[in-house]
């Protein structure tokens, strides 16, 4: 016997959340974004907070930041960290063109502590005209996004 399949069209609201935004802190429920730009930035912040061999069955989702905290920070640690991030973002999120990616270690700046590496991603999303940064620092106390 046949039977009829009938299509199901869901409604185009303008004000439907694309994703979940990033830091999840809203009461009892996920703060949401509602454009591209936002959803963009809570990737991006995504990515570079996930050490890699974090996720399961994505071993190379992520990046090295965590991993460099427990490195002693060298002149080479800035070189290091801008080919891993550059990298990752290429692969996992290839719709953000890179603008800039700047690594301060306190090699380059004796204001930060000596423990201290401060990194800024700037990228611009492919198609909208947009521009996201993102600026954390990484220390012995975790990783803090800046605003």
């Amino acid at each position: 016997m046949p039977y009829r399949i009938e299509t199901l069209v869901l409604p185009q609201e303008r004000n439907q959340p694309l994703s979940v935004k990033f830091p999840f802190n809203g009461k009892g429920i996920f703060r949401s974004s509602y454009t591209t730009n936002d959803q963009a930035r809570t990737n991006l912040i995504s990515l570079l907070l996930t050490t890699k061999g974090e996720r399961r069955l994505q071993p190379n989702f992520g990046t090295n930041i965590p991993a460099a905290l427990f490195e002693p920070i060298t002149e080479q640690t800035s070189d290091f960290l801008k080919q891993d991030i550059t990298e990752s973002i290429n692969f996992w999120l290839p719709y953000l063109q890179i603008n800039n990616v700047i690594v301060i270690t306190p090699f380059d700046d004796s204001s930060l502590n000596e423990n201290t590496i401060k990194i800024t991603v700037s990228v611009a999303v492919t198609n909208t005209n947009s521009n996201i940064t993102v600026t954390l620092f990484a220390n012995e106390n975790g990783i803090q996004i800046e605003g």
